[in-house]
């Protein structure tokens, strides 16, 4: 049982981190058509 809810956490982590690179990505493509986009750290 703890191994599969290890599991479901990195499956559930990856994908996150998949969605939001994802969206990331999508979201300095809107933008660079209209100027280039500056990270901010």
């Amino acid at each position: 049982e703890p191994l599969k809810n290890a599991v479901f956490e990195h499956a559930k982590n990856a994908l996150k981190f998949f969605i939001e690179s994802h969206d990331f990505n999508a979201m300095q493509n809107r933008f660079t058509l209209k100027k280039p986009l500056k990270i901010e750290s």
